[in-house]
């Protein structure tokens, strides 16, 4: 079990998309104004943790099965997860201090404020687990070793309620985060997820393979690209 530090950045073009716009000088004055006065102040709110275990994979065959029996239910992510000897499971959260101003000014009837601060939340806890994946992708490169996308309970055919096997391999008091009966985190910009540890063939690493590839559901939010995420992100450099 394992605790790293790492402190999340506002990714601009996520956090438009989220308040509707297409580009940040399209956003209107006044909540222009709101997210430079919230940016100035989120040190205040944020109480940023990551906590990470490895596990050694045993099958992925039809489902994911690790060392210690523990089975992961999905078809596609053992798809995913063909060829990988080990896998990492995460747990990152920004803390609860947020929620709590969320809805300090939802009760004042500051909707557009709440709103606003709500985006910003889910836009750094994204950002948490990105840099998370970037970081340990450079650490097994130097190994020879690539990366499977970041997967999450509820993505594709992974019911929520699989949660509950992340969970019993984490101590998720570490990072301050609990499980509800309903399989949702406190705090709320909070997430957890598997990724996978393969063979690289001479260090240049492929695209692994993505679900979304096959999913003909174009407007989903949670939709990526086919092309491997952290080629993405060095293409806006």
């Amino acid at each position: 079990m394992l605790l790293e530090k790492i402190k999340p950045d506002i990714d601009e073009n996520e956090l438009v998309r989220l308040l509707g716009g297409e580009e940040y000088k399209e956003l209107s004055y006044s909540i222009r104004k709101k997210l430079k006065r919230w940016n100035e102040k989120l040190d205040d709110f944020l109480r940023p943790r990551l906590l990470y275990s490895i596990h050694k994979i045993k099958s992925s065959r039809g489902s994911l099965i690790l060392e210690n029996n523990l089975e992961f239910k999905s078809q596609k992510i053992s798809k995913v997860f063909k060829g990988c000897s080990t896998l990492v499971c995460f747990l990152v959260t920004i803390g609860n201090d947020i929620e709590k101003e969320i809805i300090r000014h939802t009760l004042k009837k500051r909707s557009s404020d709440a709103y606003i601060l709500d985006a910003i939340g889910s836009v750094l806890v994204e950002n948490m687990a990105k840099k998370f994946h970037r970081r340990m992708e450079k650490k097994f490169q130097e190994e020879g070793k690539a990366l499977t996308i970041r997967l999450s309970p509820g993505y594709c055919d992974w019911l929520l309620e699989e949660q509950r096997k992340i969970f019993s391999l984490l101590d998720s008091d570490k990072a301050g985060v609990e499980l509800t009966d309903s399989c949702l985190m406190k705090p709320r910009k909070s997430i957890s997820g598997i990724f996978g540890i393969m063979p690289s063939t001479n260090r240049k690493i492929y695209p692994p393979y993505n679900p979304c590839s096959e999913c003909e559901k174009v407007d989903c939010i949670a939709r990526r690209d086919v092309i491997f995420e952290h080629e993405k992100e060095s293409m806006s450099y």
